[in-house]
């Protein structure tokens, strides 16, 4: 324990509630999937709540888009209270693939994993992008073709083509909604 902080008020079990009382309803989580959070790009970043059939409808049009194999392998640097983290991650493992989580990201971190993990996709956002182009350059760095995956409502256009083309990634539009490169 931190000595500047102070000390942990006392378990009291009478502040909890009973266990055999059932929460109030709450509507809103009536058909709950997931609550995600968005990353504020329009505003003030919030938590939002997503039904079953909305988000296996976007899983499936990821799927359409991305064709994720079995034995396939993502590089998963986004995190996952992101919602675009989570349809990156739970479309790969649903088609028998192989998740690899970056713990925190760098870019020669990032690069690494992406080498060890054999990855077929990724899932990035534009800062990660732009990160990871100055190593690429200073590495003249090609690999073999693979899908990138990036999210942003205002996506730099001009720097995901140069680093796709560096990864030896599909190019292709990065606007308004999760694209494969």
């Amino acid at each position: 324990m931190r000595p500047d902080l102070p000390a942990p008020a006392p378990f009291n079990p009478a502040r909890i509630a009973s266990l055999d009382q059932m929460p109030p309803e709450r509507p809103l989580l009536k058909d709950a999937a997931v609550i995600c959070f968005t990353s504020g790009t329009t505003g003030q970043p919030k938590g939002v709540v997503l039904g079953h059939a909305p988000y296996c409808r976007k899983l499936d049009q990821l799927q359409a888009l991305l064709a994720i194999k079995p034995g396939d392998a993502a590089v998963m640097p986004l995190n996952l209270t992101f919602i675009f983290g989570q349809w990156v991650t739970f479309l790969t493992l649903a088609q028998g693939g192989t998740v690899h989580l970056v713990d925190r990201f760098t870019p020669e971190g990032f690069l690494q994993t992406l080498d060890e993990a054999k990855a077929t996709h990724i899932g990035m956002v534009p800062t990660m992008l732009r990160m990871l182009m100055p190593v690429l350059r200073a590495l003249h760095r090609v690999r073999p073709r693979r899908t990138m995956i990036q999210w942003k409502r205002r996506s730099p256009l001009p720097t995901a083509r140069r680093m796709s083309s560096h990864l030896g990634f599909s190019p292709g539009s990065t606007r308004g909604s999760p694209r494969a490169m």
